[in-house]
């Protein structure tokens, strides 16, 4: 970790503070430990985790601009150690997390639209 990018990773790990995801993923693992058989779960706690990340990576693309926030997100992830096999799989979130960023809003025309299709 370089000295110029520990502010807006320590803003990254207040946001989850503030945001109390310890606690989501406190109570996951508690079903988790008590219903270990249920695979379930653990793709819900993998759904819990991303989701996190997305909310606080559009709390930081709000505080920094966004291309120096996902450059630094790129250059954090390659430089990590990590197994060749779980490479692959943190890019692809990393990827998922990155066009997610770059997603523009659905317009609320759009959204109204998509819930009528429910009513008819």
């Amino acid at each position: 970790i370089q000295a110029q990018d520990l502010p807006n990773i320590i803003l990254h790990e207040q946001k989850h503070i503030d945001a109390r995801h310890g606690l989501d993923l406190w109570v996951i693992q508690i079903y988790r430990t008590l219903f270990w058989y249920n695979p379930i779960l653990r793709w819900y706690q993998q759904e819990i985790l991303q989701n996190h990340e997305w909310i606080v990576d559009e709390y930081m693309t709000q505080q920094v601009p966004p291309q120096a926030y996902q450059l630094q997100l790129v250059k954090y992830q390659t430089h990590t150690p990590q197994k060749h096999l779980a490479n692959s799989f943190a890019i692809s979130n990393l990827k998922k997390r990155i066009l997610f960023m770059n997603q523009k809003p659905t317009s609320k025309w759009k959204l109204s639209l998509f819930a009528t299709s429910f009513l008819a």
